[in-house]
């Protein structure tokens, strides 16, 4: 390989092939630092964001681990106010049922004072009537 002839592998740098100049080597080096700096930084700005999404995403699944515990008593207190309103319901029923047995009851002790407000009237009739009787005779007497 002469001056003239280059290979389309070979660098020039100043006149000079790339792999005859001793500086191409650090320059090479440099390069390949600077590259990895970029890359190193560049993994550091996605390690950070994945840090930080990891966090976002705990946050999340602690906000929905409370939504689940907030759901879960949500039900239970549902199911128990249905337990409690059955009850009532039933307690509606008994006080209803109850409040026509009493009205009956009252009515039936209505005609029963009248029955006997009547039979008392018409005792208190034939014992005076009695009572008459018995001074007509024990005056004709």
């Amino acid at each position: 390989m002469g001056d003239g002839d280059t290979n389309a592998g070979d660098f020039m740098v100043n006149g000079i092939a790339e792999e005859d100049n001793p500086l191409s080597g650090n320059k090479m080096k440099l390069k390949l630092t600077e590259q990895d700096l970029v890359i190193k930084n560049e993994s550091d700005l996605m390690d950070a964001q994945i840090a930080e999404r990891k966090v976002d995403i705990d946050n999340i699944a602690n906000i929905m681990s409370n939504i689940n515990s907030i759901a879960q008593d949500i039900a239970i207190e549902t199911k128990n106010q249905g337990e409690k309103l059955q009850k009532l319901d039933e307690n509606m029923t008994d006080v209803e049922k109850n409040a026509e047995d009493a009205l009956d009851e009252l009515q039936q002790a209505q005609m029963h004072n009248r029955k006997t407000g009547r039979c008392t009237y018409i005792l208190v009739g034939i014992i005076l009537f009695c009572i008459v009787i018995l001074a007509i005779i024990l005056g004709t007497a």
